[in-house]
């Protein structure tokens, strides 16, 4: 038999019929999962490293890092040991929604993994040589935006390993470098938000509630789909400040997302749920097991269409087109080289 590739690079002659047929049963990622496993195994490469089994939900925490360890640079391959960590996911997280809108596809399948292993990178080495109590903050840094699409709360929080997600910036409102650096370093209060709009001759400030929004105590069954993307200015030296200052704070771990033009390639825009999906995995083998995500990211608008005003207010507030959020009296004094790249990264503060 041939052997040929499909779009996403992953052998089509190890795909047996009964298997396509089964395809409309099950995420096809899955089912080539198996057969790439079974026909591996089948010809002996690399026999010591492919079992018949399919890896079960007893797997040890060390056996789960192996596999995390073996998947290999950033790839658009399905490759044995991704298809092995395929496979327990769905064991094991079959349950939960968001795995089951993440992985639909082959293509979607082998863009979740690459996220994987961008998160367990950036992870690991920010854990690295500290000691750790309490539960772990994750600041994801990136471009945000959200769509007219809703998905289930429950996606940006799975499971028992993510205490909440908290979102700073009202719906269709940006963020400058001042609101990017508190939530960075967790210098931001409540106090300190201000906000002014660059379309607008008059300033007046939006009627916003007294908390941030927390997705776990929110009480919407639903909220508008989050984008988060790459970004692009200086991201790698924002990857380099981050690595240094994730050396001082103990319990908080700034994470860009995708920095660097070569990760772009291998990590699109995706939604955000899934980079959530992919830490609550990884949390698994890295203590201290539970973690809150806090959401450093534009929240506008990005369709053409008329956004459902009624039910972002709902959720939590929205806000006129071009409405940025700034501070007021918070200083930025511990880490001004941090602001600085911010400062090229978000909207400029506002006119004195």
């Amino acid at each position: 038999m041939d052997s040929r590739c499909d779009q996403a690079g992953l052998r089509t002659d190890v795909v047996e019929p009964d298997l396509v047929a089964e395809a409309e049963h099950e995420l096809i990622a899955l089912v080539l999962a198996r057969a790439l496993l079974s026909a591996l195994e089948h010809r002996g490469e690399p026999s010591r490293e492919l079992q018949t089994s399919v890896p079960q939900k007893d797997l040890t925490k060390e056996e789960l890092k192996i596999l995390f360890e073996n998947l290999g640079p950033y790839s658009n391959i399905l490759n044995a040991s991704g298809a092995k960590l395929l496979i327990y996911l769905y064991s094991c997280f079959q349950k939960f929604k968001w795995l089951q809108e993440t992985i639909k596809t082959i293509s979607s399948a082998i863009r979740f993994l690459n996220i994987i292993r961008y998160f367990y990178k950036n992870l690991v080495q920010a854990k690295h040589g500290r000691v750790l109590s309490g539960e772990l903050h994750i600041v994801l840094v990136g471009e945000g935006s959200f769509n007219n699409q809703v998905c289930p709360a429950e996606l940006l929080i799975p499971g028992d390993s993510i205490t909440d997600t908290i979102l700073y910036s009202p719906w269709n409102c940006s963020i400058d470098a001042n609101v990017a650096y508190g939530i960075a370093t967790g210098d931001l209060q409540l106090q300190h938000r201000h906000f002014w709009n660059n379309q607008a001759m008059e300033q007046q400030q939006p009627q916003v509630p007294d908390h941030w929004n927390s997705i776990r105590a929110q009480h919407q069954e639903f909220v508008p789909e989050i984008i988060l993307g790459p970004i692009t200015a200086n991201a790698d030296l924002i990857t380099a400040l981050a690595d240094w200052i994730n050396l001082y704070n103990r319990n908080r771990i700034i994470i860009p997302y995708a920095a660097g033009g070569n990760l772009a390639h291998w990590l699109p825009s995706v939604p955000l749920y899934q980079i959530i999906g992919a830490i609550a995995v990884l949390l698994k083998i890295i203590p201290p097991h539970k973690a809150t995500i806090h959401l450093a990211a534009d929240l506008e608008y990005g369709e053409a269409a008329q956004p459902n005003v009624e039910r972002l207010n709902a959720q939590y507030v929205y806000t006129p087109a071009g409405t940025v959020m700034t501070t007021q009296n918070m200083q930025f004094t511990e880490f001004p080289r941090l602001y600085d790249v911010f400062r090229t990264i978000f909207n400029p503060a506002p006119p004195q």
